[in-house]
């Protein structure tokens, strides 16, 4: 028996695929939103799919080639993330810390979202945030020697040590993309 409707999450993005008025066809979400504006039409509900699924290859293949590297979207990639996924209060405060800063330890982190518990719950948090728009963006992430992926890579870079500073905190570089896209997305 055929199905009469298909979703499903591929690469970030959602694709639902259904019977309407007995025609199959299809449209590709970023979250809630839509995206692109394109309704797909096939002979079957698979064949709907396909074509959604490979709209998306080209539209993150034009993406990559327009990033600075593998782990860094473009600004109008990270603004799609933020105006298409929900922000926890948390995160939005340390984004928009990171923001104003531009470098910023994960203990500076933490205080911007109202924790003083030092820098593991920014860890935690920003690496889960790094996880969630990497995956959603597509983004090839830095990775540890054993080749565990390092999450905040997908949000900033280590930055070096302030020469007269006396801690020994690792500093953070909120992405230039990044900050751009939390403009378009009205976030700063």
């Amino acid at each position: 028996m055929t199905m009469q409707k298909q979703d499903e999450v591929y690469r970030g993005y959602r694709v639902i695929a259904a019977l309407v008025s007995g025609e199959p066809k299809g449209q590709v979400y970023a979250g809630k939103d839509r995206v692109g504006g394109i309704r797909f039409e096939a002979e079957s509900i698979d064949e709907v799919v396909a074509q959604a699924k490979s709209w998306i290859d080209a539209r993150l293949g034009a993406a990559r080639q327009a990033q600075r590297a593998p782990n860094i979207a473009t600004a109008e990639r990270y603004a799609e993330f933020l105006t298409s996924e929900k922000l926890g209060d948390h995160e939005r405060a340390m984004l928009i810390a990171h923001a104003n800063a531009e470098v910023l330890t994960a203990t500076e982190l933490s205080k911007a979202a109202g924790w003083d518990s030092g820098s593991g719950a920014a860890n935690i948090h920003y690496g889960y945030l790094g996880r969630r728009v990497a995956t959603l963006l597509g983004l090839e992430l830095a990775v540890r020697a054993d080749g565990s992926p390092i999450f905040t890579t997908a949000l900033a870079a280590g930055a070096k040590q302030n020469a007269d500073s006396d801690d020994n905190n690792f500093r953070w570089a909120i992405h230039p993309e990044l900050v751009a896209g939390m403009k378009i997305a009205g976030l700063i």
